[in-house]
Formats: C-alpha cells, sequence, structure tokens
C-alpha cells in the first residue's frame, strides 16, 4: 500500500511516517552530494601541491615550491 494512502487512511503511525521522511531525506541528501562531487570533479582543474617554507631568521625569503617550480619571495 502507498505511504499517503496510509496516511490518508490513519493505518500508519507518526513515527513510522517520520523515520520513513527521514530515510527519504538522507536517500536524496546523499544523491545530491554525489552529483556535485561528480560535477565539481569534472569542472575543476587538477591541483599541483606546492610547498612553503617555514620561517627561518637567517633567511630573508621564503621559497616556494612544486614540481615544475620554485618562487622565491624577499621579505
Amino acid at each position: 500500500m502507498d505511504i499517503l494512502k496510509q496516511v490518508s487512511v490513519n493505518s500508519i503511525t507518526k513515527e513510522t511516517l517520520r523515520e520513513k521522511l527521514a530515510q527519504h531525506i538522507l536517500k536524496v541528501d546523499y544523491e545530491m552530494a554525489l552529483e556535485y562531487a561528480t560535477w565539481s570533479g569534472v569542472n575543476e582543474e587538477p591541483r599541483e601541491d606546492i610547498y612553503i617554507e617555514s620561517l627561518d631568521e637567517d633567511k630573508n625569503f621564503i621559497d616556494f615550491k612544486s614540481l615544475v617550480f620554485v618562487f622565491r619571495l624577499y621579505h
């Protein structure tokens, strides 16, 4: 029997209806999150890690390093 019919003839309890609605909301949330993750994964450019050195009193610069380049910032 359909849930709406069960509600209309009062053959379903409030708790059961509440549980079914909560399950449905979780399912929709999961599907939307999965869709967003799939969509954003397709549209985002691959990112490359960079590494930032800690500040040292002896140096007057910071090196930003990646696999392709080093950018030296003097301060």
